[in-house]
């Protein structure tokens, strides 16, 4: 291995595995209460990691994969992206998960106050 191109935890693969495998959950909740700085009693419990890949509803419509997509115990849903290279279109890049997180909530018929809250995390 050429360790002066190591990334560590910046490398797509080890981040995934470390924060994004089932087996690991704790370790992306631990890492979630950290960042959102959650006090005691208001801490997230449990989060299950959902599925990364934002499918397609139409032939034509962008497919994505988030690097950690993830819910907690009371519904709040977690877009959690490692970048290490800037991109000029990153921001819409996100915009477009965030918008994703919120379509895929509500069914014809039901309120806008439903939504459960969403939160991107960029590092």
């Amino acid at each position: 291995m050429d360790l002066k191109n190591f990334k560590g935890l910046c490398n797509d693969i080890i981040f995934k595995y470390v924060f994004g495998s089932e087996k690991h959950t704790k370790i992306l909740t631990d890492l979630l209460n950290a960042i959102l700085n959650y006090q005691k009693g208001k801490q997230i419990k449990k989060t299950i990691i959902l599925n990364p890949m934002n499918l397609q509803e139409k032939i034509n419509d962008k497919y994505s994969v988030l690097d950690i997509k993830a819910t907690d115990e009371k519904g709040r849903q977690y877009n959690i992206e490692m970048q290490v290279t800037r991109q000029k279109e990153y921001i819409a890049r996100i915009l477009f998960y965030l918008n994703k997180f919120f379509t895929e909530q509500l069914k014809e018929g039901e309120n806008y106050e439903e939504l459960k809250k969403t939160i991107t995390i960029s590092i």
